[in-house]
């Protein structure tokens, strides 16, 4: 298969598309305030009420399973293989040492990698839905 410009222009925009997704969904707010927040007196106990529908399916599990919030080292052995071999973690490891100053060694890389990976595999799949014979 040869890659023609028109090609490149839309794995161009497929990579825009998948990077503002993945903004979008890992941030969420909610407007939703109460009359005893906005009047400035505390509130003692009551029930924490979840932001999201029982059945909507969870877009945060990954982030909760990488070097994000402990170090993968203190991590038991299967979890800790899973969570050095996702890709949130090399690109927490990289903004972290970006934003500390410290180094950040091969994990840029590797973040780049996987988010390559990762749009070329949506870029293909979708082509080949796209093209796919329609049902008679």
């Amino acid at each position: 298969m040869r890659f023609r410009s028109k090609s490149f222009g839309g794995l161009v925009v497929a990579a825009a598309c998948v990077t503002a997704l993945a903004a979008c969904s890992s941030s969420s707010s909610s407007n939703n305030s109460s009359s005893s927040q906005t009047s400035g007196t505390p509130e003692s106990g009551g029930t924490a009420t979840f932001a999201e529908l029982p059945a909507t399916t969870p877009n945060y599990i990954f982030p909760f399973v990488s070097s994000a919030f402990i170090p993968t080292a203190a991590m038991s052995g299967p979890v800790r293989w899973f969570a050095q071999n996702e890709p949130f973690t090399p690109i927490i490891d990289t903004l972290r040492g970006l934003l500390t100053g410290t180094g950040i060694g091969d994990s840029a890389i590797i973040a780049i990698a996987w988010c390559a990976g990762l749009t070329l595999a949506a870029y293909f799949w979708a082509r080949a839905l796209y093209n796919r014979r329609p049902a008679a």
